[in-house]
């Protein structure tokens, strides 16, 4: 088990990420973590992710039902579904980087992700909290959750690629989102053209 000044070390660590992402992310890549590490906190943020999903899905389930209606929203299901995500996410950004003319490490790619979820994850906890206490501060915990999230990403993947450019940051991820979601709509796509000859 992690001594107390671990634990507030990482405590603090998690604190700068909201307050300054881009000191932490250069913390980060000066560490030189290994691949193995990141895709090992990338999967603890995932099985998290769902678990909190599940709950949220549990206390609130109007909310979900509106955003996935007709869908049985487990916490399995959603892990596999995000965490799917994610780490397509991670490949799309770093290439999509590097062809923008980024330079990087794809293992820092990993970690750096990894770690932005990770935290996201938590505050994603404080969030489902706030919302059983008051809706009112679940909303505006959601608010903040988003705005903490994109401006991290975007300061992370400067960082991440050495752009020292936010602009191209953004555009990179805009290209990246936009590539994942056209990518995804194909196979989906696929997927139900296969299912429906199939079926025929």
């Amino acid at each position: 088990m992690p001594s107390a000044s671990a634990r507030q070390h990482l405590l603090d660590f998690g604190l700068q990420t909201i307050t300054n992402p881009r000191s932490v992310a250069q913390s980060i890549v000066a560490l030189h973590f290994s691949r193995d590490i990141g895709w090992l906190l990338m999967v603890l943020a995932i099985t998290l992710n769902g678990l909190f999903v599940g709950v949220g899905a549990y206390l609130v389930p109007e909310v979900y039902d509106s955003i996935f209606p007709g869908f049985v929203l487990t916490p399995i299901t959603f892990s596999i579904i995000s965490g799917g995500m994610l780490i397509i996410s991670v490949f799309t950004v770093f290439y999509t980087g590097l062809m923008l003319g980024g330079q990087g490490r794809f293992s820092d790619a990993i970690m750096l992700t990894a770690w932005l979820n990770f935290v996201m994850v938590v505050l994603l906890g404080a969030q489902l909290l706030l919302t059983f206490v008051s809706p009112l501060l679940g909303m505006i915990a959601t608010v903040a959750r988003f705005v903490i999230g994109l401006r991290g990403y975007v300061i992370f993947t400067d960082v991440m690629l050495n752009f020292d450019n936010v602009g191209r940051a953004v555009l990179t991820l805009f290209i990246a989102f936009a590539g994942s979601v056209l990518g995804l709509s194909l196979i989906l796509a696929l997927i139900g053209v296969g299912a429906a000859a199939g079926g025929g």
